[in-house]
């Protein structure tokens, strides 16, 4: 293990309203969760080397949504690198979320792992499918990278998680991910968004990890869609050098 590991934050479903509101009549209020989870991030030691936002960054995808998480991802003196849910709007995002130290949906090389960030979203659909775009450059940059270790990051869950309704939306070609994932051992975790719960599994080798939402959570294991009383949280993680990697769930308090 390196002295010197990677640490990384991933936050996802953060649901920011066209104006600072709550979703699904929850009484949260998405910006001010948000906003609560980046200061209790700044006084973090040590502090992250970046942040992973996996989508559904808002709730309606609007430019002014944007522009504001614009703002509050300024704040944090890392990089931050984006990428969207089923709620986001791609052409959007991806013009508003790409100055500074905010980067959309791409691949970083960070000493001994490479991160690739994928984008299932699709127009109009609230499952996810990873066009066949996006499936070559996942390829491509497994061929071509010589580091040992991989961490693929992506917004819907690519197994099912036991809970009906989100089944029935997630990742509808996961078969045409694991198929080019598996020629390539060197890949550690898939880590996504979309569920709002904790989750862990793996498949071989390879840990597959879902993170609770910075606005509201879901019960796990439900038939229909139900809202827990659980508070906002992001993931923490701890990236080492020989691909071993430690993570934590860090709720607001």
């Amino acid at each position: 293990m390196t002295m010197n590991p990677i640490h990384l934050i991933q936050l996802t479903d953060l649901h920011l309203c066209g104006m600072p509101g709550d979703i699904l009549r929850s009484g949260v209020n998405t910006d001010e969760t948000l906003c609560a989870l980046l200061k209790q991030i700044a006084v973090r030691k040590p502090q992250p080397d970046l942040l992973v936002a996996t989508g559904d960054l808002a709730q309606q995808p609007i430019a002014a949504v944007y522009q504001r998480l614009q703002h509050y991802f300024s704040m944090p003196g890392c990089p931050v690198y984006t990428l969207c849910g089923n709620h986001d709007e791609a052409a959007t995002a991806s013009r508003l979320l790409n100055q500074g130290n905010v980067n959309y949906c791409a691949d970083l090389l960070l000493k001994k792992w490479r991160l690739i960030f994928l984008d299932s979203s699709q127009p109009g659909r609230v499952d996810g499918e990873l066009s066949a775009s996006e499936l070559l450059r996942l390829e491509q940059l497994l061929k071509h990278s010589a580091v040992q270790n991989v961490m693929i990051f992506l917004h819907h869950p690519p197994l099912k998680i036991d809970s009906q309704w989100m089944d029935r939306i997630r990742l509808k070609n996961s078969d045409a991910l694991f198929a080019v994932i598996d020629r390539y051992p060197q890949v550690r975790a898939v880590v996504f968004g979309h569920i709002h719960q904790q989750f862990e599994s793996t498949r071989g080798e390879i840990r597959l990890i879902g993170t609770p939402a910075t606005s509201i959570q879901f019960k796990p294991k439900t038939l229909n869609m139900a809202i827990d009383s659980l508070p906002p949280a992001y993931r923490n993680f701890v990236l080492y050098d020989d691909g071993g990697f430690d993570t934590s769930i860090e709720w607001l308090r």
